[in-house]
């Protein structure tokens, strides 16, 4: 038997490090201010989100803050794009609905994202997700491929028979002769998984730095009171700043303070957004 191919088992590499106490986790990662996110999903395959309080969830012990698909739109944050687009066999563009990272109005499958709580511990975080309050409409749901196609539960309602695209590779006429030709035709059906060779992005990448000053005495600064990164003190934090600063300003945000955590960063690009809108 080939040592390569479908059905030849994969050694595991990893096992030792794991059984003896060494694996690295994300849930072992602890920096120093770190915040902790909690998503609330869906518990139903199909339904319209007629109504989502927040509330309570938001006054929660530890709360930093709760966001919906509707927060996400009012922010003009953009959805996961289709990394390879491909034309149906007639010609005409695969359908692309939109994919926002929180569910905005209808969730699509069980599990499906509908708000993000960060808070200062993840019990705390939690804890909050279980205080919000969502009012489902349950619709029906498509269960499998032969379902979906007949449309009768139409996950996008802009996608007709639930039909991304009909595409097609080969020679079909030489196809369809050989098949005519053959003295036996045998039919079979197969239910294949979904494979989506998609890479996972790591969620334990965590950058951290420590901020420190250094003070040097001068002609023109006895006290050492100059800022950071002047005369020979670390030059990192500033450097820091501008960068973020680079980053927000085409949201219009032009100034912000250490630390710049999550949570400053965000308040800046919302006080940034409501004075756009005043002027």
């Amino acid at each position: 038997m080939s040592d390569t191919g479908i059905g030849v088992a994969v050694k595991r590499v990893e096992d030792h490090r794991f059984l003896t106490g060494n694996g690295h986790y994300t849930d072992d990662i602890n920096r120093p201010g770190q915040s902790h996110a909690w998503i609330l999903r869906s518990p139903h395959a199909h339904a319209n989100m007629n109504s989502i309080d927040t509330s309570a969830a938001e006054a929660a012990p530890g709360v930093i803050a709760v966001f919906t698909g509707a927060d996400m739109m009012a922010d003009e944050i953009g959805g996961l794009p289709c990394g390879w687009q491909i034309h149906n066999k007639d010609g005409s563009p695969m359908a692309e609905p939109a994919h926002p990272p929180l569910a905005v109005g209808k969730v699509r499958h069980v599990g499906d994202q509908v708000a993000i709580v960060i808070a200062e511990t993840r019990d705390q975080a939690r804890d909050a997700a279980e205080k919000i309050v969502v009012d489902y409409g349950v619709l029906d749901a498509a269960i499998d491929m032969n379902t979906a196609l007949a449309g009768n539960a139409l996950v996008h309602d802009e996608v007709p028979n639930n039909r991304c695209f009909d595409w097609e590779i080969g020679d079909k006429d030489a196809t369809e002769e050989a098949f005519s030709k053959a003295d036996h035709v045998v039919g079979i059906g197969l239910s294949n998984n979904r494979l989506i060779p998609n890479g996972m992005p790591r969620a334990d990448d965590l950058p951290s730095f420590s901020v420190a000053t250094e003070g040097v005495m001068g002609a023109s600064n006895p006290l050492e009171v100059k800022g950071v990164g002047e005369v020979g003190a670390i030059g990192s934090p500033p450097a820091v700043v501008n960068t973020i600063l680079d980053a927000l300003a085409p949201l219009g945000v032009e100034d912000i303070s250490m630390p710049a955590t999550p949570n400053r960063v965000w308040q800046a690009i919302q006080a940034s957004s409501v004075r756009q809108a005043a002027e």
